[in-house]
């Protein structure tokens, strides 16, 4: 048998870091169109080709793939493209388009020569609003021709005005201000391709070219001297619809209400809503969300002992999420004094988690010390855990568009210990038998997040999660142990 090691490798990528809220009346919006192609051979093998486009402001990723591969020999060629926006908001926007064809091959004893070849070509397009009359746009081409052919267009108009603000091909790149005023409809546009022949005796041929695009704000809307983007920057001003625009400007423009007075835009500070799998068993709320015993009347909240579930709006965009500690249990927690008042931080979601087969899947954050923001207009239901969220306790959850400022508090509690099926004061033998049936695989089981217990193994995202040491803390429960009792090791505090 004939071992073969080369290939040829055709890879097509084109990357935007930028904002990608939807179009919202009188707000700026970003739009991406990516489509590739290529082909490939090693040796005699039949060539493979591969294409395919894709526009979906709100989708972030696009992938083109295919594989040619005969032993170990393989053609690989993608593209993919991915939008979020970056922590300056719609302040800044950068775009890389990339395209690589590279043929390779290990020379070593015993292996006999290859060759090879292929080609690839790559067109994207990005169009976005201005959202001042002063954008710079700065931008270079990072290119390396080895031994294949390859070519770069890069073309830029105002649509709204009917200009060609730059067509050019090869581009050295430079700075330069894009020529229009607020509003205006600018549309960047990207072709590449290249292509190449490989003798048998060749090793790392190929083409490389990487086109680096940064947009950046550069206005001054409130006119004090210093452009938005800097106050962004350096903290003293926000852009916290990602709109591009400062918020302080937007409340004067009207594009922005705030009905609150409290200067901050009203679509920064939607609250979250209760986790609507969390609902009063009994009396008079009955079937209605909850987030604590005390708004069931006279029945009871069916609430998580690990975890607190929220409800994430659609307009929550580029924010924090904020978990203070309202009232640690001290049958939970030894020292609780050490815990109430201070504050956790959510961490990036994880989401699309399996619940295992025959189960819908969940989306989940753990809580960490260090402040994190992210676009959460995508998340929906949201299962918060960590090591301080423990059973019998209460908890605020805020919505922050910065470290400081945040909207009004969301309170949610967590069930006593053990407790999972039945709205019960405490554990009994039906929910230790629920977490058996977790453990199993039964299609009746409960969802991790009710039935994941130990902070140990406290993981979601581990697809072991729910295993016997959730049923030992069960049946402790049920012997009436308290929850310190069984998890000796307290949560950390942050510094």
């Amino acid at each position: 048998m004939t071992m073969r090691m080369h290939r040829t490798v055709i890879t097509l990528i084109s990357l935007i870091a930028a904002a990608a809220t939807p179009a919202q009346a009188g707000h700026p919006f970003l739009s991406h169109t990516a489509s590739g192609s290529g082909t490939a051979h090693v040796e005699s093998e039949t060539p493979v080709f591969d294409s395919d486009v894709t526009t979906d402001p709100d989708d972030p990723v696009m992938e083109f793939h295919a594989i040619n591969s005969e032993t170990v020999a393989r053609f690989d060629s993608q593209a993919v493209s991915h939008v979020e926006t970056p922590p300056s908001g719609g302040l800044t926007l950068q775009w890389t388009a990339s395209l690589l064809v590279l043929y390779d091959r290990l020379i070593a004893p015993g292996f006999p020569p290859g060759g090879g070849g292929g080609d690839g070509q790559i067109s994207a397009i990005v169009e976005f609003a201005m959202p001042s009359d002063e954008v710079e746009w700065t931008y270079s081409l990072d290119e390396e021709l080895l031994g294949y052919t390859g070519t770069v267009h890069l073309l830029a108009e105002n649509t709204t005005q009917s200009q060609v603000l730059l067509d050019v091909s090869a581009p050295a790149g430079g700075t330069l201000p894009l020529a229009g005023v607020a509003g205006d409809l600018i549309r960047i546009s990207v072709e590449s391709s290249a292509s190449g022949v490989s003798p048998p005796d060749a090793q790392d041929e190929g083409y490389r070219m990487n086109l680096l695009m940064q947009f950046t704000n550069v206005g001054d809307c409130n006119g004090n001297g210093v452009t938005d983007h800097q106050e962004v920057l350096d903290g003293s001003g926000f852009d916290c619809n990602t709109n591009g625009v400062l918020d302080s400007c937007d409340l004067a423009s009207g594009t922005s209400l705030d009905t609150d007075g409290d200067g901050i835009p009203d679509e920064c500070q939607e609250p979250a809503t209760k986790g609507s799998d969390d609902v009063c068993i009994g009396g008079a709320n009955a079937g209605a969300g909850c987030g604590q015993n005390s708004e069931c009347a006279s029945g009871v909240c069916r609430l998580k002992n690990r975890y607190i579930t929220a409800e994430i709006p659609a307009t929550a965009t580029w924010h924090g999420l904020k978990v203070t500690m309202v009232s640690i249990d001290a049958d939970s927690v030894a020292t609780p004094a050490n815990y109430n008042g201070t504050d956790r931080w959510v961490g990036a979601p994880a989401l699309g988690i399996s619940d295992g087969a025959g189960r819908p899947t969940f989306n989940a954050a753990r809580t960490q010390c260090s402040f994190f923001s992210t676009n959460w207009s995508a998340v929906g239901r949201l299962h918060i855990y960590g090591d301080v969220i423990v059973p019998g306790s209460l908890y605020d959850l805020r919505s922050c568009s910065s470290q400081t400022t945040c909207s009004s508090a969301l309170r949610i509690g967590t069930g006593e210990f053990g407790d999972i099926i039945l709205p019960t004061p405490v554990a009994n033998f039906q929910d230790t038998f629920s977490i058996v049936l977790n453990f199993q695989g039964d299609p009746t089981r409960p969802s991790k997040t009710r039935a994941d217990l130990v902070a140990s193994v406290l993981n979601p995202t581990n697809a072991a999660s729910i295993n016997f040491t959730d049923v030992g803390a069960s049946v402790a429960a049920f012997q009436l142990r308290k929850y310190r009792q069984v998890v000796t090791t307290p949560p950390a505090t942050c510094p």
